[in-house]
Parts: C-alpha cells; sequence; structure tokens
C-alpha cells in the first residue's frame, strides 16, 4: 500500500488514497483528531468496495472488488503513521486508534482483520483497535478470536422493514437477533459495544422510533451514538436529509439512563467522513501518468 494522494481537512486530519498495486483497485483512509488532546485515529479499509450497499454510503454504491489482506491493512497504518510523523516532525509516532471502519464490511473479512488486529496490537502499531460492522449474524463467533477495544453496530432502524430499506445487504438479519448476538458478544468479551444510530428526517426519527430505540435497546450493556448524514453523490431517487431531531433524542435517551454520544463526523470537507470513502481508480491512473 503507498500513498497516491493526501487531502489535507480543515480540521487537522487528512485523507489518503492508496494504491493496492493494482491501478484499478485502490482504497481511502482517513487520519483525525477526536478532541483537543490530539490523540490520533486512523480509519482504515478492509474491502475494496463493498457488498452491502447501504443507500446512504458513498462505498456501498461501488462493485465489491474483493477483500484486502492483513498486510495490506497493516500496511495501511504504517505508512498512515510514517506520515503522520513527518507531517508533525516525529512528535506524533503512533496511532492512538485504529478503526475498522473505512471501506467495506470488517465481518465479511474476519480472518484476515483478526491477523491483522494482533499483529497491530504485539507491535504496538496503535493503542486500541475499533471495528464497525452492520453485524453479521452467522459470523458473530468468529469475533470472540479478535482483540477489539470496542464493537460498533450500525443499527440505524427500529424495525426490520426500515433497516432492509437503508441497509440492503443485511435483509435477512432481524434486529432482535443482532441485539441478541451483540448482548452475548459484549458479556463474554468486555469490549464496548455501541449502536450506531443514523438519524434520518421523515425516515427513523419518529417517537416512535425513539421509543421502540429504547425498548431494543439496554442502556445497561450498550451505548448509543447517533450519527449525522454526510455528503455523498446525488442518485436519482434518493432524498436523504439529515433529521432536526438530534436535541431532542439525545436528551431523551440521556434521561432514561443511557449514555449517548453524538458524533459528527472529521474530515467532511474532503470527503474523509463516514460514508463518504470510495475507490478512485482513474484519479489514481491520471496522477501516476503525470509522474
Amino acid at each position: 500500500m503507498e500513498i497516491v494522494e493526501r487531502k489535507k481537512s480543515a480540521d487537522g486530519g487528512c485523507k489518503y488514497l492508496l494504491s493496492t498495486g493494482d491501478l484499478t483497485k485502490t482504497v481511502e483512509s482517513t487520519l483525525f483528531y477526536l478532541d483537543e488532546q490530539r490523540f490520533p485515529y486512523l480509519c482504515v479499509s478492509c474491502q475494496i468496495g463493498c457488498a452491502i450497499g447501504c443507500i446512504f454510503c458513498e462505498t456501498g454504491r461501488q462493485k465489491p472488488l474483493g477483500n484486502l489482506d492483513s498486510d495490506q491493512i497493516i500496511r495501511q497504518v504504517k505508512v498512515c503513521s510514517s506520515d503522520l510523523a513527518q507531517e508533525t516532525n516525529g512528535e506524533i509516532m503512533n496511532i492512538n486508534t485504529v478503526l475498522f471502519a473505512g471501506m467495506g464490511e470488517p465481518m465479511l473479512n474476519l480472518p484476515e482483520l483478526k491477523k491483522a488486529t494482533i499483529a497491530i496490537k504485539s507491535r504496538r502499531l496503535a493503542h486500541r483497535v475499533t471495528m464497525t460492522t452492520m453485524g453479521i449474524v452467522s459470523k458473530f463467533k468468529e469475533l470472540y478470536e479478535i482483540p477489539l477495544d470496542t464493537l460498533s453496530i450500525s443499527l440505524h432502524a427500529t424495525t426490520d422493514e426500515k433497516r432492509r430499506r437503508l441497509i440492503p445487504g443485511g435483509a435477512k438479519y432481524r434486529i432482535t437477533d443482532l441485539i441478541d448476538h451483540a448482548d452475548r458478544y459484549q458479556k463474554t468479551s468486555g469490549a464496548r459495544v455501541i449502536f450506531n444510530y443514523l438519524l434520518l428526517r421523515d425516515v427513523n426519527d419518529t417517537d416512535e422510533d425513539l421509543h421502540r430505540l429504547m425498548t431494543l435497546i439496554n442502556p445497561n450493556d450498550f451505548v448509543v451514538k447517533l450519527k449525522y448524514l454526510n455528503e455523498i453523490s446525488s442518485v436519482d431517487g434518493l432524498k436523504l436529509k439529515a433529521s432536526d431531531r438530534f436535541s431532542f433524542f439525545a436528551n431523551k435517551l440521556r434521561e432514561n439512563g443511557y449514555e449517548c454520544i453524538v458524533d459528527i463526523s472529521k474530515g467532511t470537507d474532503v470527503w474523509g467522513g463516514c460514508g463518504q470513502l470510495c475507490s478512485k481508480s482513474r484519479t489514481l491512473r491520471v496522477t501516476m501518468e503525470r509522474k
């Protein structure tokens, strides 16, 4: 994995376009900082494209072109860490947290992610490793062998019908089954489990949705993270808008004992936020030809 293009964000982070060695297959990673302590977080990709097809995600609109192997995943961390060290004149040498939350569905590439996670931790390439997944029920048993610090599950709906529309690749998995597996995983592994909820206007932000969300998720076991919709390329007939009920949802959840995080993505000005990463083979070809 080699850096082909880097785009600096106004918030101090950076988005990287990386070559896998094949000019038709590229991935993106995003480096960002969450707070004033300037701990660097690196969101890495595990696949080229994605088979899940989430309608709110740029990666989901691309054809799946295959898994990255563990060496390519580790290389993303090493290459971006090296660039970070150069950028900060050696002041920051290590990534605080690696997130498997870039391009692709991590649970479709668990054997390679297992090897990558073990290597990242044993080589001290990062302090923590987390994963964001839609949650593939049949593969949960494999998660127990991966030393994750946090597991984030993309819920985004409180009924199976709505979730199927938003996450076509999760059509056969019932929400109640997913939560049952997440509950067993949390209690067995001890890892923190977060349910992500992309709050969309007139889609999943009604009072009824909030009530169902609190009925489904136990505040003693899980964290709820409310997420904003980031800009994605236009598609005919698709009209998703960010909800204006974040404060209402967050306040009600907190009043009822939930740890609730309102998440605003970093790097959106360079299209490095959640749901904005994509392969750009044409850009890569032009860049390579001009060198």
